[in-house]
């Protein structure tokens, strides 16, 4: 995500993409509730890092979905994917 640097620089192009990626995200999103039928999104990853360019726009945009934050964040999945040799 080296294009958020230029995002904090008042970079165009920069918040162009971020633009493009917050509405592939929020189609994306939107597909995966109307096929698997849910309301509640969590959100993990890297990309939980860096939430304040995205969140409300995603949120404002899908009304219909509660989205949330994974607790632990960039860890989750590493945490989830290790937890799974004790289920």
């Amino acid at each position: 995500m080296q294009y958020l640097i230029g995002i904090e620089k008042g970079d165009i192009e920069a918040k162009n993409i971020l633009k493009n990626y917050i509405n592939d995200l929020i189609n994306g999103l939107k597909e995966i509730e109307k096929y698997y039928n849910i309301k509640d999104i969590v959100i993990g990853g890297g990309i939980t890092e860096h939430t304040k360019y995205f969140i409300e726009d995603i949120r404002d945009k899908l009304l219909e979905l509660n989205i949330h934050i994974a607790k632990y964040k960039n860890d989750s999945g590493i945490i989830g994917a290790a937890l799974l040799g004790y289920i």
